[in-house]
């Protein structure tokens, strides 16, 4: 992607950019206030106006980082759209990303996984003219050694889905987040002033909701930004707040800028650390062994071949499991509050989540197979997945829910994208991964209107991530379930997830392992101190369990009644 704006928002000769950056970082340095001596920053907010402009309030920002020059490899650029409009978050096509001086690679890897996430899709239009994001180029490449980045447009989208991506890309102290965002626009001097302090009271307080429509340009990203670091109780500081008044205008209409820092708590907060390295949120694909050519989901606990029976612990359940079928691969373990903390608790309280949820799906099942249906129809006609809010639907699926959804054609995969942790409600949550499984998955080409007949959908729920406790190796695959508990693990930035169906071509609890340590790029015996696991569970429904399949088709829009 070659860059837009040099020569116009700075300098376009590569001796009168770094020199121009590198004032701007001396002056910064030497002007240092609060948070001196506190950790490297683990994310900025900074502005994109023209270097003349705020090229002093962004070097505020970036001087914070040169402790981690070499710490930090890789950068998550996020900023508004100025251009090209764009709905939800857009990634760039692009191998590099091009300025005077020299070329910042993109980050495939962090990409493909941006790629998988609710609301995010490749979109170059968004990126040629940009210049939210470009403008932060000079400034990485002056104070950072070897990077790479993750550039994001971001549209209109919500604090939550913005944070999945963030939280998805997180990482270690690799990882760098940057958010652009400028304030006010073209208000007197005084007024500005006003709106820009309310802006960062609100930034200060990690509040999203309290930046008005005109208080940054860069509400989005920033909405995101301070929805994850309140998750993770960070500490937010204000670096810099003017206005283009203060530094190269004149004062009748001015441009608000500032610069925050986010730090993460100190060492000594296990709570946080804990936080740092099981990234929370990622929105991944279920693990299949290199031996499944197909792909096929299996039932948790059900070996292969048998079509009725459920992921029951005991016998009683498998009895039922026979006697209704569709009740037996149906369980919503959806994020409520009474039932998540009996989940926790494992054992009887997972049993009575179970239990709940199974009488829940037994009402609405079949319409959420309906609704994700629907949003794929609705794909296929409108290029985007069905509009879904909560009015109108059960109390019950406007509650937090995660799920994968599955297409199969003649027995084989034809897309699968899913959340691995409740984020947003259910029935958004069950449209918006249909329409993304039918179009997005980049393993596929986009689904066609021809491919319907026939096109098998399946739905899986995930229930709350539990972290376990283990003395060693042998004790971490001594307490593992076969048949049962997705797992996810990680160490440092590596981390990976299987779905509890992978059992099913796995069964040896060290064989599971050993591949999903290969999956997060671990060596298969590899093990440390720092090595972390959390289990959940996760059950199916299938629209073939119907007593008509083809009926979930032709519904698009219907919402889902008590």
């Amino acid at each position: 992607r070659e860059a837009a704006v040099a020569g116009q928002f700075y300098p376009g000769n590569p001796g009168e950019l770094e020199t121009t950056v590198r004032r701007f970082l001396d002056e910064a340095s030497k002007n240092a206030g609060p948070g001196d001596d506190a950790p490297v920053p683990k994310a900025i907010i900074a502005p994109h106006a023209g270097y003349v402009y705020s090229g002093a309030v962004a070097a505020s920002a970036y001087a914070r980082l040169a402790p981690a020059a070499a710490t930090i490899k890789r950068v998550v650029v996020l900023g508004p759209c100025h251009r090209v409009a764009v709905r939800g978050l857009a990634l760039s096509g692009a191998d590099v990303f091009r300025t005077p001086l020299g070329d910042v690679p993109v980050d495939k890897d962090g990409a493909a996984k941006a790629a998988g996430l609710p609301g995010v899709e490749v979109f170059d239009a968004t990126h040629e003219l940009e210049h939210s994001l470009e403008v932060h180029l000079p400034f990485l490449q002056v104070v950072l050694d070897d990077f790479s980045v993750v550039p994001l447009v971001v549209g209109e989208a919500d604090a939550a889905q913005v944070a999945d991506v963030i939280e998805a890309l997180w990482g270690g102290p690799e990882t760098l987040i940057v958010v652009s965002s400028d304030l006010s626009h073209y208000l007197d001097y005084d007024s500005a002033r006003k709106i820009d302090a309310a802006t960062s009271r609100a930034i200060e307080r990690l509040d999203p909701q309290a930046i008005s429509r005109d208080g940054a340009c860069g509400r989005f990203p920033v909405g995101g930004l301070l929805a994850i670091a309140k998750r993770r109780g960070m500490t937010v500081t204000t670096l810099d707040l003017r206005n283009s008044g203060d530094t190269a205008g004149s004062k009748d209409r001015v441009v608000g800028y500032g610069s925050w820092m986010f730090q993460e708590a100190r060492s000594g907060d296990s709570r946080d650390r804990d936080k740092k390295q099981e990234a929370p949120g990622e929105a991944v694909r279920p693990g299949v062994s290199p031996g499944n050519k197909t792909g096929e989901a299996v039932r948790p606990g059900v070996p292969p071949g048998n079509k009725t029976s459920g992921v029951s612990r005991d016998r009683d359940q498998k009895k039922e499991a026979k006697k209704n079928p569709r009740k037996s691969v149906v369980t919503l373990n959806l994020n409520l509050t009474s039932r998540t903390k009996e989940a926790k608790a494992g054992g009887a309280g997972e049993d009575a989540f179970g239990t709940a949820t199974r009488a829940l799906l037994d009402r609405h099942g079949e319409a959420l197979l309906r609704l994700a249906a629907g949003s794929i129809e609705h794909g296929l006609e409108k290029g985007q997945a069905l509009p879904t809010g909560t009015d109108g639907h059960p109390a019950e699926l406007a509650e937090t829910g995660a799920c994968f959804v599955t297409l199969k054609r003649d027995g084989r995969l034809r897309g699968c994208i899913g959340t691995s942790e409740a984020r947003r409600p259910l029935v958004i949550d069950v449209a918006d991964n249909g329409y993304r499984a039918a179009f997005k998955d980049p393993r596929f080409p986009a689904l066609t209107g021809r491919e319907l007949d026939g096109l098998q959908l399946s739905l899986s729920v995930l229930g709350p991530q539990t972290p376990m406790t283990f003395s060693g190796e042998a004790d971490f695959h001594s307490q593992l379930r076969p048949g049962i508990d997705g797992l996810v693990i990680v160490d440092g930035a590596k981390r990976a997830l299987f779905l509890p169906s992978v059992w099913s071509e796995l069964p040896k609890p060290r064989v599971f392992v050993e591949h999903l340590k290969v999956k997060a790029g671990m060596a298969k015996d590899h093990w440390s101190e720092t090595f972390k696991a959390r289990r959940f569970v996760a059950l199916e429904i299938s629209a073939a369990d119907l007593p008509d399949p083809a009926s979930i088709w032709n519904r698009a829009g219907r919402r889902i009644h008590n």
